[in-house]
């Protein structure tokens, strides 16, 4: 089976946790174990590359982490078009979060209670350039979060942003340095695709469930090349 990369997310240490999606079937796959990002710089794993693998079920997989599959063997076949991918992204995009979730949320909501967990957890929308703004945490200093809005016009503000390429490019710039240039970036694009995910399950002042997190940024027409990439 052949998946295209459409999430390249950081996790705890140094584990990356990558899904992608079948180009033929839509179905969406996140190959478990995560990979050491070790590993995904020395295969030159990115967004856009097309892995291999025989993908298998793993027993007693629970809703919303449907997506969870063994791999084996994992190999590097080659990156797709960047139209194949725009395709990819178009073809997969729900109207909004509580749509593709099919959850009810309120305008600032982050969490998805476990009583009315969805059955999958990853999801491809798409925002308003405009809306989308990159912030350093307010109540935690050196973090940054950011805003948007889906095209439901439900505003979401201070979400996690778990993009690898992203992060890593926060810290090689700074944090104060990358928002001044990502900010008008991203802003100025025709369109941007947003890959939402939700985590395992926790709880947080007193709210057990699902949290929503940004796990891969796209825009088009134009790509920050210095985000796709590893530079050692």
């Amino acid at each position: 089976m052949e998946i295209i990369i459409t999430d390249l997310t950081r996790f705890h240490g140094n584990d990356v946790c990558i899904a992608g999606i079948d180009p033929e079937t839509y179905e969406c796959v996140r190959p478990m174990p995560y990979i050491p990002e070790s590993t995904c710089k020395k295969m030159k794993i990115l967004p856009g590359c097309i892995l291999s693998d025989n993908f298998t079920p793993i027993p007693n997989t629970e809703p919303p982490h449907t997506e969870d599959k063994w791999h084996s063997n994992l190999k590097l076949v080659a990156p797709c078009t960047s139209e194949d991918f725009y395709n990819l992204l178009s073809e997969t995009e729900e109207e909004s979060i509580a749509e593709g979730f099919d959850v009810e949320l309120e305008s600032g909501q982050k969490h998805i209670p476990k009583e009315t967990s969805p059955d999958h957890s990853i999801i491809t929308i798409q925002v308003d350039p405009e809306s989308v703004s990159f912030v350093e945490n307010k109540f935690k200093p050196g973090e940054v979060k950011m805003h948007f809005t889906d095209k439901s016009g439900l505003r979401f503000q201070y979400m996690p942003i778990n993009d690898l390429g992203y992060c890593n490019h926060m810290q090689s710039n700074g944090i104060g340095s990358f928002i001044f240039k990502i900010n008008p970036f991203i802003q100025k694009q025709e369109e941007v695709f947003f890959r939402i995910g939700l985590t395992r399950e926790y709880k947080i002042n007193n709210k057990n469930g699902y949290w929503i997190q940004v796990n891969g940024i796209y825009t088009f027409p134009d790509c920050n090349d210095d985000i796709r990439c590893y530079n050692n």
